[in-house]
């Protein structure tokens, strides 16, 4: 595989993905999963920082390598745009700081998928969905473009608190079909926009306040494709710890037909001592 760096032209580099790019140290609040499906590569990837404030997912698109290279690539860029020192210093209300800091990181991301698709004639057309969120003290913020989704469990219920940016779903808004439906089709994977495919990317951002006891799911299409959303709930709903939940979410989507990459961080929230 290409180095995400060495195709971007900015750090030369080894034939591998970058070390920072990790799912993160596990802990008894955190356990990330990626697991390649029938494809010849893994094009997810996943990004944990260590301190669990920040969360990435990306699920590439283009065949062969360039979805691997094009997930790799935004998801350094959006992880490296976020941790600059800068950014840590700026105040302001929550969901305006935050939502504008990870919108901005995925137009960032966009430019430089964009840019490397246009050097590199076997990138040509790449492209990832990408969603990111950011936790600070009781909130959650996420910023999104594409279907990779982010869920919320409380004391209200089980939500997702993304919508996706595909054409099944705006059939859906339309009245044109039942999420069930859009789940099932088989145009289900028609993204109405994607980092660096689409011309331009209108990144949505989506914010919430969070409890002691609340659980974040941040995943792919590979898991929430083959399992409905009341399913995904029983199981993050159920006993165990939440590494145990998340290997159940992975092992479950995978004996219900998915033969899709299936990625996924669980997050149970406690305390995020950390401020904007």
């Amino acid at each position: 595989m290409t180095h995400p760096r060495d195709v971007a032209g900015t750090i030369p580099g080894p034939a591998r993905i970058p070390t920072h790019l990790r799912p993160g140290k596990p802990s008894p609040s955190l356990w990330s999963i990626s697991r390649q499906g029938s494809r010849e590569e893994n094009e997810d990837c996943i990004y944990v920082s260590d301190d669990h404030r920040l969360l990435i997912l990306a699920d590439g698109m283009g065949g062969r390598t360039s979805g691997q290279v094009a997930s790799h690539l935004a998801t350094e860029v959006v992880a490296e745009y976020l941790s600059l020192p800068e950014l840590q210093l700026q105040t302001g209300p929550f969901a305006t700081a935050a939502g504008g800091r990870l919108a901005g990181a995925l137009q960032r991301a966009h430019t430089a998928v964009s840019g490397a698709s246009q050097r590199v004639d076997a990138f040509r057309g790449m492209g990832t969905a990408l969603g990111a969120a950011l936790i600070a003290d009781n909130w959650l913020c996420t910023a999104h473009v594409g279907d990779v989704r982010c869920y919320l469990r409380s004391r209200s219920g089980f939500r997702a608190i993304t919508r996706d940016h595909s054409l099944v779903d705006q059939w859906v808004r339309q009245g044109r079909m039942t999420s069930e439906e859009a789940r099932l089709s088989s145009q289900r994977k028609q993204l109405l926009q994607a980092i660096g495919a689409s011309r331009q990317i209108e990144p949505e951002t989506n914010t919430a306040q969070l409890e002691a006891g609340d659980w974040v799911l941040v995943c792919s299409d590979g898991l929430w494709g083959a399992m409905p959303d009341a399913a995904l709930a029983a199981v993050i709903s159920g006993a165990g710890s939440v590494r145990e939940k998340a290997e159940d979410l992975a092992r479950t989507s995978r004996r219900s037909g998915s033969r899709d990459d299936i990625s996924l961080i669980l997050y149970q929230h406690d305390q995020a001592p950390y401020s904007f």
